[in-house]
């Protein structure tokens, strides 16, 4: 433990907690070349590592040889977490992984043909005993807390919390980063300790490699002055920043303020003592407190803290703003106070205004949508709002501003037209739309050095999804977030590639999607997960449980991924869709489906009436079974299902000739709209209404002759 200097003469605890130990287990694969003949990626070498009476591991490796073909996959032997690192995510992660619950993980080394490769493993870190640094105010009333906005700091166990700056990046106490090589791992959703306080961990996915030259810090000399900022890498296994997988973050004061006894909590993942359980120790927990007095930048409180807690946000219980970072403690069961450091403090704000490392934005804009993306739009008269909000400030300045629609999802994109209505606010007016299409959208914008910023984040791959209807009627509706009865059946052939349901694990890098169809979150995939997989053999296929037909006027809807990487010579790899009408006792073919232009690949929402089925009559009930594989000469082979429905749906409004801005009407704002593209006009074009090329002067007389109309 250290003390440093306390306010008015009394000396605080600076709350730093660091209960683990290592352990060598050197390990060598030696060097292990593949041929080049090998068919795809397999695992080559495998090694349990165990550690007795270890609550958890982490790996430390002295050196790994990868190329491009090659990757570690790390899994627990107690819950199955796996992380999945190659050349570039050992490099970020220090030649480390992440933290692994139970006592012994396996490392597989999967390479590829041609390969050459070598593990070596030094040894692990696992838990010690820690001891316990209590500064609690009285009772300890603490509670269990879940904000997003929080991380537990690894092995250091102190609290980090994500800001408003432009990267969205971490703050934390300064004495949690005096010893970088302390500061590793951020971690998010952390699960309940067990039975006697040791800490457990969450999935690799919500785990996040320390960027050691993001860290800029304070050196700790005085009480308010004990601050951090720094950011993490990408995650191993969704690719996203924290910001983007937690979707939250703490606004800043932007001034200091008087104490005044203002409510006050901090959320942090401090340990516990009797009376509270210890399966709560080093889970995020949040006090109650007030504001007791503040000197120069230093402020105090008399919320509930232990070790663990420093580096927490302390928040305006009111505004919910950060007013400063906890660092001390000195409460104790007769009072007292604990104390933390103002934001405001100046060489913080320099610091965040001059971040470093991956502290440095990927972007300059943030978009989003004003109101959510309903399920249901008009045919004509549609229009959506978004919002462009810089980061940081001034606003940089936009070079390129679109939303591209697109009309079948999977039949093209064209651009919108868009209105300013000031205050970052864009309004985008969606064309006249056919009846029943699933049309998908994506917002963007572009900085001066032509880097782009889009909504949703994996576009154009991951689309913004909604039907087009004033009304939808379901017989059967299923978007694969929970399991209604799908049932998967592989050939003997299949080496590979079954079908599997979940949220896309992948990262687009393969034929894959990154993200589902229609934005719920999963859907039905081939080999679900990141890196060298895909269909193998063959075949897999994926059988419907019994879907129940409305009537005649309905219509089978569902959205397809299929690509096939070596389209070109591999002409006999597709995706076979089949329906029955007597419960599978007989099978229809309908559709053999391979993509109209190499590789394929992209979500496309299909239809098809039920009158038109390829039945001998209307089905009462239906099935659907989809297969694919990959026979012959082996290529990259990668399917997809989602949204499948059976409905009907009814539109009422009709097209309105003039009407450029899609608002149901033929009125002045059109007429600004074509005076304002006046000229040669591109394909597509909204304001070239006749359709010769030009906006011009026929244009006008098509507004003023359905003027309102």
């Amino acid at each position: 433990m250290f003390h440093c200097a306390g306010l008015v003469g009394l000396s605080l605890l600076i709350q730093l907690q660091t209960p683990e130990v290592y352990r060598h287990q050197p390990v060598d694969s030696g060097v292990i070349h593949v041929p080049a003949d090998v068919e795809g990626r397999e695992v080559v070498w495998s090694h349990v590592v165990r550690q007795r009476d270890a609550a958890w591991l982490r790996l430390n490796f002295s050196a790994v040889q990868l190329d491009s073909r090659s990757l570690l996959r790390v899994e627990s032997l107690q819950d199955g977490a796996i992380q999945r690192l190659n050349h570039d995510r050992l490099v970020e992660w220090q030649n480390t992984t992440a933290y692994f619950n139970g006592n012994a993980v396996r490392i597989d080394l999967l390479a590829g043909p041609g390969s050459s490769s070598r593990v070596q493993l030094d040894g692990v870190w696992t838990q010690a005993e820690p001891g316990l640094s209590t500064t609690v105010c009285f009772d300890d009333d603490r509670s269990e807390s879940s904000d997003p906005r929080l991380a537990r700091l690894m092995p250091i166990l102190c609290t980090g919390f994500l800001i408003n700056d432009p990267g969205r990046n971490f703050l934390t106490a300064g004495h949690c980063s005096e010893n970088t090589s302390l500061l590793n791992v951020a971690q998010f959703n952390v699960p309940p300790s067990d039975v006697v306080g040791n800490p457990q961990h969450p999935d690799p996915i919500h785990q996040y490699a320390i960027d050691t030259q993001s860290i800029q810090n304070s050196p700790v000399t005085e009480q308010g002055e004990d601050w951090t900022h720094f950011a993490c890498f990408r995650n191993t296994e969704s690719n996203l920043k924290p910001w983007q997988a937690q979707g939250a973050w703490f606004d800043r004061a932007t001034a200091t303020q008087p104490a005044d006894q203002r409510p006050l909590r901090i959320i942090g993942y401090g340990t516990v003592d009797a009376p509270l359980p210890p399966e709560l120790s080093w889970m995020q927990k949040r006090a109650e407190g007030l504001f007791l007095f503040s000197f120069a930048y230093s402020l105090s409180h008399n919320c509930d803290t232990m070790g663990g807690d420093s580096g927490s946000p302390i928040i305006d219980a009111t505004t919910g703003d950060v007013l400063g970072i906890h660092t001390n403690g000195g409460c104790t069961s007769s009072g007292g106070f604990n104390s933390g450091m103002w934001v405001t403090r100046p060489e913080l704000i320099s610091a965040i205004s001059n971040p470093q490392g991956e502290a440095v934005p990927e972007t300059d804009f943030v978009l989003s949508l004003v109101e959510p993306l309903p399920d249901r739009i008009d045919a004509v008269g549609a229009t959506i709002d978004f919002k462009v909000e810089p980061i940081g400030s001034p606003m940089p300045s936009i070079a390129d501003l679109s939303v591209r629609l697109d009309q079948g999802v999977g039949a093209g994109f064209e651009e919108c037209t868009l209105v300013d209505l000031g205050d970052g606010v864009v309004r985008a007016a969606l064309p006249a739309l056919p009846c029943g299409a699933t049309v998908g959208l994506y917002f963007e914008a572009k900085n001066l050095a032509g880097e782009a910023t889009r909504l949703p984040e994996g576009a154009p791959a991951a689309l913004l999804t909604t039907l087009v209807a004033n009304d939808e009627v379901t017989s059967f509706s299923d978007d694969f977030q929970t399991d209604q009865g799908w049932t998967v059946e592989n050939g003997t052939g299949l080496i590979d590639g079954g079908w599997t349901r979940g949220a896309p694990a992948g990262y687009g890098d393969r034929g894959d999607p990154v993200a589902d169809a229609d934005g719920s979150g999963s859907c039905w995939l081939t080999d679900n997960v990141p890196g060298n997989s895909d269909v193998d053999g063959g075949p897999t296929t994926l059988i419907s449980p019994s879907m129940t037909v409305g009537g005649a006027d309905h219509e089978l809807v569902y959205a397809r991924w299929f690509y096939d990487g070596d389209f070109e010579n591999q002409l006999d790899d597709f995706l076979l869709v089949e329906i029955s009408g007597d419960d599978g006792a007989t099978w229809s073919v309908l559709e053999n489906y391979q993509p109209p232009a190499a590789p394929g690949g992209g979500w496309e929402f299909v239809s098809f009436p039920i009158s038109s089925l390829p039945l001998p009559e209307i089905p009462t009930e239906l099935r659907m079974r989809v297969s694919t594989s990959d026979v012959g000469l082996p290529s990259v082979i990668e399917a997809g299902l989602d949204a499948v429905r059976i409905r009907t749906v009814t539109c009422d409004n009709e097209p309105v000739p003039g009407d450029v801005d899609g608002d149901g009407a033929a009125t002045y704002q059109d007429l600004i709209l074509i005076l304002g593209a006046w000229g040669p006009c591109g394909t597509p074009c909204a304001t070239d209404l006749d359709g010769n090329g030009v906006t011009g002067y026929q244009d006008l007389l098509v507004v003023l002759a359905n003027w309102f109309g």
